[in-house]
């Protein structure tokens, strides 16, 4: 329990053993009244404190215990502060098997990619074919068969995804990038989707802003990544004659999309889930499509990895919207920086 000067006024017995303090004759004491370690780990605690969500601290000794801080504030029945309260949970156990499940699928993932690189490539060339003729039923096997192995491989690049991304193995390629030829870009690419359902999809930008482009420090394949889920996952749970829309805004420092659409929705006890990996919402639109339940780990993952942020708003029978932020670039320091690089190519 903390008071409003993030002072400890109370502890239980386990806390003081995780936090290293031994004397709590002094209560309340301050971050700078403890010893040096204690101190460390009490700063540390409330670091993670701080965070919206629920965050993990490591402690640095021998157990690597792994503990998940979270923050309540503590008020009166007027509305007044007394503080908050630190709920300290161990989650070692949790993140060794995370970290377990987490190799063991990037393991199998691997082993699986490279006989289904041979599958693509023989059925793709037989169907061409180079080796002979195929008969009616020989070619709608083949083109079966063809297309269950490329649904394979997206999995599997998914879970690659996954593993690699949250080992922080995946390096993002941070340059300007202007978002709204991504979108644009990946719009074209979905349209054919769309069009089989008679779905309107619109790009709009920041009206303000027609005579620059709206540019993001940013890995442009991984964005491109990002609204190709999105955009694709508005396409599928939308039903036929819908809208979608993507708008693109700049405020504040950060490039932000938004992707609305006017679909099933998504219940309100779902949504804090629906970044969870291998989580897939139950809609009754669900029964006619399939998936990993990763794609939108995926985008999270990427979004954070760039210094952004996602949310999800939605109200079941009325729509979804998905938006998140990038770190933006002005025009003219974008211009700045790649003359520089000019003059030091030439040099």
């Amino acid at each position: 329990m903390l008071d409003n000067d993030d002072r400890i006024a109370f502890l239980n017995s386990t806390a003081q053993r995780w936090l290293g303090i031994s004397d709590v004759s002094t209560l309340p004491c301050a971050a700078e009244d403890l010893p040096l370690k204690a101190a460390e780990r009490f700063a540390a605690a409330l670091a993670a404190a701080n965070h919206r969500e629920p965050s993990d601290l490591v402690l640095n000794d021998e157990s690597k215990r792994v503990l998940q801080i979270r923050s309540v504030p503590v008020v009166d029945e007027t509305g007044g502060s007394h503080g908050r309260l630190l709920h300290l949970h161990d989650v070692t156990r949790e993140r060794e098997i995370d970290e377990m499940k987490t190799n063991f699928i990037s393991l199998v993932s691997h082993e699986l990619r490279t006989p289904l690189t041979s599958i693509l490539a023989f059925s793709s060339y037989i169907l061409t074919g180079k080796w002979g003729d195929l008969t009616p039923r020989q070619r709608t096997g083949l083109e079966s068969m063809h297309r269950q192995a490329r649904r394979l491989h997206a999995i599997i690049s998914d879970f690659l995804d996954v593993s690699r991304i949250e080992s922080g193995k995946i390096e993002m390629q941070r340059e300007p990038v202007a978002v709204a030829d991504v979108a644009a870009n990946v719009i074209e690419e979905l349209r054919p989707q769309a069009a089989e359902k008679r779905l309107s999809v619109t790009l709009k930008t920041d009206p303000s802003l027609v005579s620059e482009p709206i540019l993001a420090l940013a890995d442009e394949e991984r964005i491109a990544q990002v609204m190709t889920n999105l955009i694709g996952n508005a396409i599928k749970f939308t039903d036929s004659g819908g809208q979608i829309e993507v708008v693109i805004s700049r405020l504040n420092g950060v490039v932000q999309v938004d992707v609305r659409d006017t679909g099933c929705g998504i219940p309100p006890d779902e949504l804090p889930k629906v970044f969870d990996r291998f989580y897939q919402v139950e809609r009754v639109v669900t029964r006619k499509t399939s998936g990993t339940g990763l794609g939108l780990a995926i985008v999270k993952n990427i979004v954070e990895a760039h210094g952004g942020a996602i949310r999800v708003e939605s109200k079941v029978g009325e729509g979804t919207t998905f938006s998140f932020t990038l770190p933006a670039m002005d025009a003219a320091e974008t211009h700045s920086q790649w003359s520089m690089v000019d003059r030091g190519a030439s040099d």
